[in-house]
């Protein structure tokens, strides 16, 4: 439990105050996870929520998975959300469709239950592995990273400083129940492959203490990855000409006169913040897009996967978006949920694009001096007193039983109550961003209508200023 308590510490995991969602299936891992957190909570002075997913992959299993989810989280106190979907359709990635679904879970049960962080039970064995498997890739050092303690501010791994083995032991000790998943038998599965035959193969006949060797160069690589992200964040800014939903625009001046490693590394960075992801995108299609920076290459392009077409124009390096049925490129995925934190709001402005709700949202700390008056509309602006927010503030798409109060009325409406009667459609209301304050009520349907929650008055000294820029309005927040 020492041992979690410092990785905590050292990857600042979580901050007094916050609400935990933690990701219980009832196998060994996560009730470890569980109850170490439950363990620590007073000292870290948070609190948790528990959530637990049927993929409706083995009915057999599913109930008493669940129920056993439940029994852990009542008996230490906390809430528990348990979740059921329908069975996968076979296309593709069994193991890829599991963990989106998953994470997609996570994100909404989350924002639903006002969880600014969400614990996973990540392990070093589970690291260890997906060094091996990305190895096996040809993965440059990104992927020899391995499982980032933290991602994107918001999922932590307490555990992935401490083995499956210790892990084990710890359940005996502590006599607690869990259940074993036979799917982490199963060989269909390539991590299957790797942890029951490839790994113990290597540790008997070559080292065997290679998963400490393996996280030893996951730490490395990660560190390196970081400073070397860090020296090239002025070029990614001096190249970033500006993003929205459906375009990306890019200097190709900016990166041309870099080394190729290093053009590679700019490329995936901005191909990240733009989709959020990398999925499908080898380093064959990278070099294949930096191949198009020389100024020779003007009128040349070329699709990547998920619909992306690369154009070089004569002053820019352009992504776009095909729409269905033109190009060859495949269609991205669609994901019904999202959440993004804003953990805090300086000096300095903050712009988070939200490609799922087309468009982006800028927040501005400002003086109430600096404010002459009220926006005529909140559709497009709202205003808010800065003393009466609390952050993080989550930006998500609205979920069942959403309400807003509305400024200006008295009570509460649902969200899709507040979209005009005619001309937007069920799935722009379902995608429509909202932002929701720390203490979990919706604050703003951004672009539609504000909330009543802290309004602007006499003693109001700082504003906390929003807007909703959609798709193509976006070149002032570079």
């Amino acid at each position: 439990m020492a041992r979690v308590a410092r990785t905590i510490a050292r990857y600042a995991m979580v901050t007094p105050g916050e609400r935990v969602l933690v990701g219980v299936s009832g196998g060994a891992d996560s009730v470890a996870l569980l109850d170490i957190l439950s363990r620590l909570a007073a000292a870290l002075d948070i609190t948790l929520v528990v959530a637990h997913l049927d993929h409706g992959r083995r009915p057999a299993d599913a109930a008493d998975e669940a129920d056993l989810v439940r029994r852990l989280a009542t008996s230490r106190g906390w809430p528990c959300h348990v979740e059921t979907l329908p069975p996968l359709r076979r296309r593709g990635s069994l193991e890829a469709q599991l963990r989106r679904r998953r994470y997609a879970f996570f994100q909404r049960t989350a924002a639903a239950w006002g969880c600014t962080r969400i614990a996973v039970g990540h392990h070093a064995d589970d690291n260890a592995e997906t060094v091996l498997l990305n190895l096996m890739r040809g993965s440059g050092m990104a992927g020899l990273s391995g499982i980032p303690p933290v991602r994107q501010e918001r999922i932590v791994r307490p555990l992935i400083e401490v083995a499956r083995d210790d892990l084990r032991s710890y359940l005996h000790h502590r006599g607690l129940p869990h259940l074993e998943d036979a799917s982490n038998t199963d060989l269909r599965f390539q991590r299957n492959k790797v942890r029951h035959h490839l790994l113990p193969l290597l540790q008997n006949m070559y080292n065997p203490d290679l998963k400490t060797a393996l996280n030893r160069l996951a730490k490395l690589c990660r560190q390196e990855e970081a400073w070397l992200a860090t020296l090239l964040a002025p070029v990614m800014q001096e190249a970033l000409i500006a993003v929205d939903a459906d375009a990306l625009l890019l200097d190709p001046g900016a990166m041309v006169a870099q080394p190729r490693p290093a053009q590679r590394r700019l490329l995936r960075m901005a191909l990240r913040q733009w989709q959020g992801h990398l999925r499908r995108l080898s380093v064959e299609h990278i070099d294949a897009v930096a191949d198009l920076l020389p100024a020779e290459r003007v009128g040349r392009g070329l699709d990547l996967p998920y619909r992306i077409r690369v154009q070089r124009m004569a002053e820019t390096l352009k992504f776009e978006k095909a729409p269905r049925g033109r190009g060859r490129p495949r269609p991205m995925p669609s994901s019904s949920d999202y959440a993004y934190v804003i953990q805090s709001l300086g000096a300095h402005p903050v712009t988070l694009f939200v490609p799922e709700g087309g468009g982006a949202l800028h927040l501005t700390k400002r003086s109430m001096t600096c404010i002459d008056r009220m926006p005529a509309s909140d559709r497009r602006e709202a205003l808010f007193d800065f003393s009466g927010v609390v952050f993080p503030l989550v930006v998500r798409n609205a979920g069942p039983g959403d309400r807003l109060r509305p400024m200006g009325l008295q009570g509460s409406q649902k969200i899709k109550k507040c979209f005009p009667a005619q001309g937007v459609s069920a799935r722009q209301r379902r995608q429509q961003p909202l932002v929701v304050g720390g203490s979990g009520e919706i604050l703003w349907v951004a672009g539609v209508r504000r909330s009543n929650a802290a309004p602007l008055t006499a003693a109001t000294r700082e504003v906390l200023q929003m807007k909703w820029l959609p798709a193509g309005d976006q070149s002032n927040c570079r």
